[in-house]
């Protein structure tokens, strides 16, 4: 059998509309980018949830972005978490 492409969806939920903003800012760079081995990817924002989409031709590549993404998940909050990051409110981000 020969994958042809894997793809995975993610929608991540966050409590409120400027902590996904927050997030959503963060990423985004990561995403213009772009990801080697990948043929697709994408991030939205979308009220209070990321969707982030990605497509590749390989399962390995696939499973190594996610990490890669699910870890800078966890920093952020851990960033978040131990700053005033989310009382500076989305519309003094730039």
């Amino acid at each position: 059998m020969v994958i042809q492409e894997v793809i995975a969806k993610m929608e991540y939920e966050f409590k409120d509309e400027n902590e996904a903003f927050i997030y959503y800012q963060s990423l985004s760079p990561e995403f213009k980018k772009g990801f080697p081995g990948v043929t697709k990817s994408s991030i939205d924002l979308i009220g209070n949830k990321i969707i982030i989409e990605i497509r590749s031709l390989s399962v390995s590549r696939l499973r190594a972005i996610l990490n890669s993404i699910n870890r800078w998940l966890i920093s952020m909050s851990e960033v978040i978490k131990y700053t005033e990051v989310e009382k500076i409110g989305a519309t003094n981000s730039s």
